[in-house]
């Protein structure tokens, strides 16, 4: 019966406890920085749009993210989150400087891509402020057009959102 008991009031706790904003907007810098905005479906699911800047180009990201309370003993405003998504955007893949009748040009040649994308994360939401703190990691996988695949897995990010 005390296992019972336990085990009741711990998932009973688990439930209590959830994001307490459901929108928030921020800035993310790592290897794709720019601007982010974030909506909670529910208290665990949450959709996260980026429209950020990597390698000369412009890429837009779209996540779902599944949040999870860490532990309710150290602080109710520590949550771990998983996800996965979608990106496509363009980057510069080369740069060259050309030199006519003493003028100089530069020509620059742009990749298109899309890829899917897996994404894990920290998120810290600070008790009296309307502020939250995310430290991420976003492996992915893509296909740019000339034909190359690339995959990455340093895409460690720190973000600061502003929830509402």
């Amino acid at each position: 019966m005390r296992y019972f008991l336990f085990i009741t009031f711990l998932f009973l706790n688990i439930y209590v406890f959830s994001q307490d904003y459901n929108r928030a907007a921020g800035i993310r810098l790592g290897e794709e920085s720019g601007i982010c905005y974030k909506r909670f479906m529910n208290d665990e699911k949450a959709i996260e749009a980026r429209l950020g800047f990597k390698f000369g180009g412009l890429q837009f990201t779209l996540l779902r993210q599944f949040h999870q309370p860490i532990s309710m003993k150290l602080t109710n405003n520590l949550f771990f989150y998983y996800g996965y998504g979608v990106h496509f955007g363009y980057k510069t893949i080369s740069s060259e400087e050309i030199t006519i009748n003493g003028n100089t040009y530069y020509e620059k040649i742009f990749s298109f891509g899309f890829g899917v994308d897996a994404n894990l994360g920290l998120e810290y939401h600070f008790l009296n402020l309307p502020l939250t703190l995310v430290f991420d990691y976003k492996p992915y996988y893509e296909i740019n057009i000339p034909f190359m695949m690339r995959n990455s897995n340093i895409d460690f990010g720190i973000s600061l959102f502003y929830t509402f």
